[in-house]
């Protein structure tokens, strides 16, 4: 083999190197970033957690229209009225309100408060960006809520990354 040819590879394969480094030290950096967030305070809620981390608004947003952020919080879950009875007769010109009985709204049964606690692998605005566009390019997160086939699609990304249990190790 000319030497010349022997220094070019080489010289590619350096840059290659370097190039592969170059990656992985972004990687690294994004992942101490990460770790350099401040641990959550007991006062803390999932969603006030990372509300106060940032860079997670969108997340955020899909979660609370889905129903999903009361459950991750520890919360109760909206309630509403379901008549329990038939009204009562009106009078003149007032009719009472129907008996009703509360009970939690059921707009997703597969996720309930006592069921927790939860891990939770959020997506970065980024990532859920790099998500919405792999579906369809310059997808926006006011788009999918409009579409039905497109929402349900978010609501079960969003539920496979709710994990049931407190630690969740890669063995799991």
């Amino acid at each position: 083999m000319p030497r010349s040819r022997a220094l070019a590879l080489a010289a590619s394969l350096a840059a290659l190197v370097l190039a592969h480094s170059v990656l992985a030290h972004r990687h690294l950096s994004q992942a101490e970033d990460a770790i350099r967030m401040e641990p959550p305070t007991t006062d803390d809620t999932l969603t006030s957690y990372l509300s106060r981390a940032g860079d997670f608004e969108l997340f955020l947003r899909a979660l609370r229209h889905f129903g999903l952020d009361r459950p991750l919080d520890g919360k109760d879950k909206k309630k509403i009225c379901v008549p329990s009875d038939p009204a009562p007769p009106c009078y003149f010109y007032y009719c009472p309100p129907a008996p009703c009985e509360w009970v939690p709204e059921r707009k997703n049964v597969s996720l309930v408060a006592e069921d927790g606690p939860f891990t939770v692998l959020a997506f970065n605005d980024e990532a859920m960006r790099a998500l919405l566009s792999s579906w369809i390019p310059d997808l926006s997160l006011e788009r999918v809520f409009k579409s039905a086939h497109l929402s349900a699609r978010l609501e079960d990304a969003l539920l496979y990354h709710i994990i049931k249990g407190a630690s969740v190790t890669t063995a799991d």
